[in-house]
């Protein structure tokens, strides 16, 4: 968010600095023929390394999401060959709550963006005070014990959930449905870790009729680790599926149930080595023989579920 940002160079233009000799204000790129002003400056690689090797943009992407923190970051220095260089200051110190309470009460300030967007307070007592950590993730591989107020849960706690949530609609009265956001071909994700997604699926006795298949989208860890194999924070290899067709047999898994899925879910299931899950047993995913198709005009599956399991 640029709120204070914006502020302080409105008070600078304001105050008769001319916007060329506006270089020290915290969130604002710049440009600039010297690196003289900074403080402990970080040089990333140059276009034309990153253009010429992959591995070299992701050191890049690395480089730049260890300096997010506006409390430990450095300023940061891209050089290109003309003598100029773009120099990126550290992100500006988060709003205090009465301050942020102030802006959206302005008048033209109507959404808050959407539900990724609403975490407006910190994870826990130490990123208030030191922002968040630089080597480490809130939610991974296992939630932080500091960890307050956002999660995203194991398969356990899903279920769990799930209980809860039924639970509540039965003591209210109300037929309410639980519909999980399911995604294939991910970063790192493998047929045989789909295979496992989609008995999870058949655990829960969950049909789903939607499935999002991964896409890059700018500016995040997941399209830099699609783009160059290598996750930014580690620089470690990760499999990208990448190919349309593993991509197309990872989503016909999940919603293995669906007819004109059958050829390819028998395919993946031959690819990872699970030949135990075609047959006539309660777990196989699929029968040796193709489905007849369905002449009618009913729908497969359901878009919620209930969750079915053993108690």
């Amino acid at each position: 968010m640029g709120e204070r940002s914006i502020v302080e160079i409105a008070d600078a233009l304001d105050g008769g600095v001319d916007v060329h000799d506006i270089s020290w204000i915290a969130g604002t790129v710049y440009r600039a023929r010297t690196t003289e002003q900074c403080v402990d400056p970080v040089t990333l690689p140059t276009w034309e390394a990153m253009r010429a090797d992959k591995t070299e943009y992701a050191r890049s992407f690395g480089i730049q999401r260890r300096n997010l923190n506006p409390y430990l970051s450095h300023p940061l220095v891209e050089e290109y060959d003309h003598g100029a260089c773009v120099i990126q200051n550290p992100p500006t110190k988060p709003l205090t709550t009465p301050e942020l309470d102030a802006v959206y009460e302005l008048p033209y300030v109507n959404d808050v963006g959407g539900p990724t967007a609403d975490f407006m307070q910190p994870t826990c007592p130490k990123q208030a005070k030191a922002g968040a950590c630089v080597d480490r993730r809130c939610l991974a591989p296992e939630p932080c014990p500091n960890l307050r107020v956002m999660g995203k849960p194991s398969n356990d706690v899903y279920e769990r959930f799930v209980h809860e949530f039924e639970k509540a609609s039965r003591e209210c009265g109300k037929e309410q449905y639980v519909v999980p956001y399911l995604m294939s071909s991910h970063p790192g994700s493998t047929m045989e870790g789909t295979v496992k997604l989609a008995e999870f699926c058949r655990d829960l006795g969950y049909n789903p009729e939607q499935v999002s298949d991964f896409y890059p989208t700018p500016s995040t860890v997941s399209t830099r680790i699609y783009y160059t194999g290598l996750d930014p924070r580690t620089m470690k290899h990760v499999y990208c599926p990448t190919n349309p067709h593993e991509k197309a047999m990872q989503r016909a898994l999940i919603q293995y149930r669906v007819p004109k899925n059958y050829d390819l879910v028998v395919e993946a299931l031959h690819r990872a080595h699970r030949e135990d899950l075609i047959g006539y047993g309660p777990k196989c995913l699929v029968r040796p023989e193709r489905p007849r198709q369905r002449t009618g005009g009913g729908r497969a599956g359901g878009g919620g579920h209930r969750s079915r399991r053993k108690r």
